[in-house]
């Protein structure tokens, strides 16, 4: 597998997507409704209505209002804390080259260079091409690095809108319950995994029971905290995203007939 494949760039809509995805797919939350029991639609908050209507049509009435029950889902913070850095806590000064990039994600041997050496050397000392009883201690190493990862914390409001007090029973439980006792869960976009944190609190805003003639709703948000990590600056990183580099094995200087043509 290429490298670029294996370590992706991660940006705060990586995030996004693993949250939604997590929302939508990982509890694939239903409810029973007038049309029967119907998967529960997951909505991001921060998408242009204008682009609802056209791309989801079926999510509002002729109105053009939404049809309940329904989950939004939108980012309402992003914390950068000195005090909770995770795993890269030291911090990683930028490299001088054109490439940057600083944080070693993989080592291997570049096999024909080394060869290369290993032979020179044999022959020199033995006169014969390397063999396994020749101890070669010039061996090349290819580097893959990638930009600083930054640990971040971004919170995540979740509302669940419904009709009926069924509705929300239904939807709500698997929130509280799928993980037992624990409030930490995971989940993954691509290659990149983070950690959520469910808050112990679960808002409720109904309006039942002013008994006007307000349309009813059942509704309840709960705050989800993501940890991870940003890698790279998105469509403005100038750098690479992957970088490539080899060890120095020997440095040679030229002799002073050779750099002065004596």
């Amino acid at each position: 597998m290429p490298v670029e494949q294996i370590v992706e760039p991660c940006t705060l809509e990586t995030f996004d997507r693993a949250i939604y995805n997590w929302v939508n797919d990982e509890l694939d939350l239903f409810a029973k409704t007038n049309e029967g029991f119907k998967k529960v639609p997951v909505i991001w908050a921060g998408a242009e209505r204008a682009y609802q209507l056209k791309h989801r049509p079926e999510l509002r009435d002729l109105r053009e209002t939404i049809i309940l029950p329904v989950i939004t889902v939108e980012r309402s913070a992003v914390l950068k804390d000195r005090e909770r850095t995770g795993l890269f806590g030291g911090g990683l000064i930028y490299s001088n080259d054109r490439r940057k990039n600083v944080y070693t994600v993989a080592r291997k041997i570049q096999p024909d260079k080394t060869r290369n050496f290993a032979n020179a050397g044999a022959k020199r000392v033995k006169g014969v091409k390397n063999t396994n009883r020749y101890d070669n201690k010039e061996v090349v190493y290819e580097f893959v690095t990638i930009p600083t990862p930054t640990w971040i914390h971004i919170t995540y409001e979740v509302v669940l809108r419904t009709e009926y007090q069924q509705q929300m029973n239904s939807i709500l439980t698997p929130f509280i319950n799928r993980y037992g006792n624990v409030h930490t869960f995971y989940m993954q976009e691509n290659t990149n995994m983070f950690e959520g944190f469910i808050d112990q609190d679960f808002t409720t805003n109904n309006n039942v029971a002013n008994l006007e003639t307000d349309e009813r709703r059942f509704e309840t948000s709960l705050a989800i905290r993501v940890e991870g990590y940003l890698i790279g600056e998105g469509e403005n990183q100038v750098q690479q995203t992957v970088a490539i580099r080899e060890n120095q094995v020997k440095v040679r200087f030229g002799k002073e007939k050779t750099i002065f043509d004596s």
